[in-house]
């Protein structure tokens, strides 16, 4: 049987909802003006999640230092069509930092969460 990946998100025809977590530098400007503005910088290399429980579990519950503030945040869906379509896909076991193929988006499977800070286990 095939290896079967699934994102497990908010959606809706137009947009999906993904969460990441930034420092107040980055979310307080943009939950006021409801965009990112200076200075976050979308040249950046960034982890996005579609799992809220997972960024939590990532961000140590928003206590990591220049995580404390999460946010979701609507993206075009095809802007994420867009970035899948140009990114590898990594598995779990490789070193995050390990020379790959060029790309503009590594795509790592990492399991969902559950509510109780446990991973899925599938």
């Amino acid at each position: 049987m095939p290896d079967i990946n699934e994102i497990r998100a908010g959606y809706n025809a137009r947009t999906i909802t993904i969460y990441q977590a930034y420092s107040s530098a980055i979310a307080l400007p943009a939950i006021k003006e409801q965009r990112f503005i200076a200075p976050f910088s979308f040249m950046r290399m960034t982890w996005i999640k579609p799992s809220f429980l997972w960024l939590m579990e990532r961000s140590n519950w928003a206590q990591k230092s220049g995580q404390e503030f999460v946010l979701a945040v609507r993206v075009l869906r095809s802007g994420w069509d867009e970035a899948l379509s140009l990114g590898v896909l990594k598995r779990v076991s490789v070193k995050l930092h390990q020379a790959g193929l060029p790309s503009t988006s590594n795509q790592v499977i990492k399991p969902d969460w559950k509510w109780t800070g446990v991973p899925l286990s599938g």
